[in-house]
């Protein structure tokens, strides 16, 4: 009898470590790029080839913003699927699809717009 008991309280700390683990892991999903993110376009016209992308959770879902210069552009349609984010932003009105890749507290990524491809990276701030 005391075997049994035993083994439900391991078996009862062995199901609540999974759990746990696999909410942590669903936790960090969501909120990986969470935050202010610096960013380069090497080849974009100046006023567009520096800014910063925030990322933010508001009432349960992911939005985000992208500074340059003197814009102050909401992302549209920001999907995120494990470290690929995509998103498009619209640059006086033209549409810029966002794709891009984190890997830690940098991305690369690319912008696609009606004249091309510009190749941009960047940092996390906070």
């Amino acid at each position: 009898m005391k075997l049994n008991y035993v083994a439900s309280i391991l078996i009862g700390l062995f199901l609540f470590a999974i759990t746990s683990a696999f909410t942590t892991s669903e936790i960090n999903k969501e909120t990986d790029i969470l935050g202010t993110w610096s960013f380069d376009a090497p080849y974009a016209p100046y006023e567009y080839s520096k800014g910063k992308m925030i990322f933010e959770k508001k009432d349960g879902k992911l939005t985000g913003t992208v500074k340059m210069d003197y814009y102050n552009i909401e992302v549209l349609d920001l999907k995120k699927d494990n470290n690929k984010v995509t998103f498009g932003i619209n640059v006086e009105n033209e549409y810029v699809s966002m794709e891009l890749e984190f890997n830690g507290n940098e991305f690369k990524g690319k912008a696609n717009y009606s004249e091309g491809t510009l190749d941009l990276s960047g940092k996390k701030e906070n």
